[in-house]
């Protein structure tokens, strides 16, 4: 928040007083966020709740979202909107505004953009007209307004403004809420590299979870009933390097978003720091895990970890699906499409008391195509030292259903994880992934150093997985670079790599580009490695000068 103000975002929601629709505040709409001088004299508009729109130009549009406070009187307070990145979650927008009239203003808003992690280097000025609020039936209320470039962002644009429209949603404001209804745990992103995040909430509005680098414990509550926003309080945790604000605390709103048969489909969750802490602010839109399926008859819980192999159906042209489920339910299976690999990854949820999982942030990586669908939603039935068998919506084949069938392999667990078996060789994969070579080698601190033929070098590192520290799996960070690199902007690939029975490696990893707004997928599958070439250095002989020591002759003694 800015530095005028004395409260946190939180603070200000916590004390509402129900004046008109929604939380009207304690605070703000006051001081530096007066209305224009030269507003016009129309009916007075109160424009508090949850607007969802678009932003930027007609040829670029984003989705918007946003919650204003009423304030004091109902005329506006504090105020957050979100705008969609383009896949790496949301920029914020948020400070105070008020409306005089129909007049909204917002003169020292703060800017932040998730994509370089950067807020804009002076205030942003926010203006717009807001219309069908006069009264506390809402349902046609509308904004139309715009917002100063977001100067020194990744976000920033060519034009002077950037122009939105939000209109107000009875769906998210006028909804009734309890810690019953927002009890959950909830998840955004994938998995294997990207940035998810995760908020756990229980019956007690207790909350925990993580987010780009922190973890977090707090609380969430329910002020008004009749609402559906929960105040949530946040404290940070993690070490200095991945979280830099380790031990703030942030605070805002959330909200939740129902499907039209009733159903949980989002949490969103806004939330900043208080003006006496460095700024701080975090937009998270996350889905619920699937609700507990009815599991099948006699069946005991089944836990979905280790490697599968899969099966090729009669017929099918091309290879079945192998792959990973990591021991906190993150999965990754891929399958050969000639020269190259198409890639399934997420992250599971499996149904108590049952075998049943489900996934629904699913992302498809199609190698024929170059493309990433995400939301790919992926269902089937796990039995542990068994088989994991599932269907989803294939998006190279018209979304037609797929299957997935694969048996558990003993390879998971047939040693434990220890870099000293696979240091000091090299492995090398011809041509396997998408056409194209990749050489690495690894040495005894589990340092990768390599390349591959697309002219970049390879780096990374190479650690046992700890969980469970018996089974053949191992923690990789794979790292792009040089000059020549296609696709320079490659991001660093968080995944995973199992030692194969013939003495090769396979490694599977995944990362996003904030750079370039793109994923990226690594399938690496070695032959056996061969002994790392240890390059001896050409030592040049020294020669050291001989030096000839003086003759001194001596002097003559005359006797006396």
């Amino acid at each position: 928040m800015q530095s005028g103000q004395k409260r946190s975002f939180t603070a200000q929601v916590a004390c509402s007083a129900a004046v008109l629709a929604v939380l009207a505040g304690c605070g703000g709409g006051g001081g530096d966020d007066g209305g224009s001088s030269d507003a016009p004299a129309s009916v007075q508009q109160y424009p508090a709740g949850v607007y969802t729109g678009q932003a930027g130009p007609l040829s670029a549009q984003r989705d918007f979202i946003g919650y204003i406070d009423g304030g004091s009187n109902g005329t506006g307070g504090l105020y957050y909107f979100a705008k969609d990145s383009g896949g790496q979650g949301y920029d914020g927008l948020y400070g105070t505004l008020s409306v005089t009239g129909t007049a909204l203003r917002a003169p020292n808003s703060s800017y932040f953009s998730t994509v370089d992690s950067k807020f804009a280097t002076s205030p942003v000025l926010v203006t717009g007209t807001v219309t069908g609020a006069a009264a506390d039936v809402k349902t046609n209320a509308r904004i139309v307004g715009s917002y100063a470039n977001p100067v020194g962002t990744s976000a920033a644009t060519g034009a002077a403004l950037v122009p939105f429209t939000l209109n107000y949603s009875a769906a998210l404001t006028e909804h009734p809420s309890s810690l019953t209804l927002l009890k959950g745990t909830y998840r955004s992103g994938g998995a294997f590299g990207s940035n998810a995040a995760v908020v756990t909430i229980d019956a007690l509005g207790n909350v925990t979870g993580s987010n780009v680098g922190c973890t977090f414990t707090g609380t969430a509550r329910t002020p008004n009933a009749q609402r559906g926003i929960y105040n949530v309080s946040l404290t940070l945790g993690g070490t200095a390097a991945s979280c830099p604000r380790t031990g703030s605390t942030e605070s805002g709103i959330a909200v939740i978003a129902y499907d039209a048969a009733g159903a949980k489909q989002a949490l969103w969750v806004f939330t900043t720091a208080p003006a006496t802490s460095t700024r701080n602010t975090f937009v998270i839109n996350a889905v619920p895990d699937p609700e507990p399926l009815t599991p099948p008859p006699a069946t005991t819980p089944q836990v979905a970890t280790g490697l599968f192999t899969g099966t090729v159906a009669s017929g099918a042209t091309s290879d079945g699906f192998n792959g990973v489920v990591l021991p906190d339910n993150q999965y990754f299976f891929y399958r050969s499409k000639g020269s190259s690999y198409d890639v399934l990854y997420g992250s599971l949820s499996v149904a108590p008391a049952s075998s049943v999982f489900s996934s629904n942030n699913g992302i498809y990586y199609a190698s024929a195509a170059g493309t990433y669908t995400g939301g790919v939603v992926f269902t089937g039935d796990v039995r542990t030292r068994g088989a994991l068998t599932g269907s989803f919506a294939d998006p190279t084949a018209g979304n037609a259903v797929a299957q997935i069938t694969t048996a558990y392999s003993t390879l998971f667990d047939a040693r434990a994880a220890d870099v000293a078996t696979l240091a000091g060789k090299t492995y090398r994969q011809n041509g396997n992934f998408s056409g194209r070579s990749m050489e690495i080698a690894i040495d005894a601190t589990g340092a990768i150093t390599g390349s591959n033929s697309d002219n970049c070098t390879v780096g990374g590192t190479l650690a046992p997985y700890t969980t469970p520290s018996t089974a053949n799996l191992y923690t990789v960070t794979l790292i792009y670079g040089g000059t020549t690199c296609t696709g320079i902007n490659r991001p660093r690939e968080g995944g995973v790599a199992i030692a194969e029975a013939n003495g090769g490696l396979r490694i599977l990893t995944a990362g996003y580009s904030e750079v370039n707004q793109a994923r990226y997928t690594t399938v690496f599958i070695s032959g056996p490695g061969t002994a790392t070439p240890v390059t001896t250095p050409v030592t040049t002989p020294v020669t050291t000068p001989v030096t000839t020591a003086p003759v001194t002759t001596p002097a003559a003694t005359t006797a006396p």
